[in-house]
């Protein structure tokens, strides 16, 4: 539908020569809410809104983002690639595929 815009999802605060950012925000203080995309982000700001793997290396906590999990009835995004355990799959591309195929998970 030409013209019509989502009143209900958040916009990036970022400007660019006067017009409003119409991006969905993805990056933010930690802790916080997103609220700037990737090309208006301020230093020091962090991807707030995809859930990252919780673990940590050498006692520095891990920021990538997770996508592998074990699978299941319902799986879960819960390591990166780099800490991901043997057994684990890419459930994001699973999930791409089986939508590919019609198949629900």
């Amino acid at each position: 539908m030409v013209g019509v815009v989502g009143v209900y999802e958040k916009k990036c605060a970022g400007f660019e020569d006067g017009v409003p950012c119409t991006v969905q925000p993805i990056f933010g203080r930690a802790g916080r809410r997103p609220t700037h995309c990737a090309t208006h982000k301020e230093d020091g700001m962090v991807d707030v809104h995809n859930k990252k793997y919780v673990g940590s290396e050498n006692g520095v906590p891990c920021t990538m983002q997770a996508c592998f999990g074990h699978v299941g009835p319902r799986p879960q995004y819960t390591h990166c690639a780099t800490h991901k355990l043997p057994n684990m799959v890419n459930i994001r591309v699973l999930r791409q595929l089986l939508r590919q195929l019609n198949i629900s998970n």
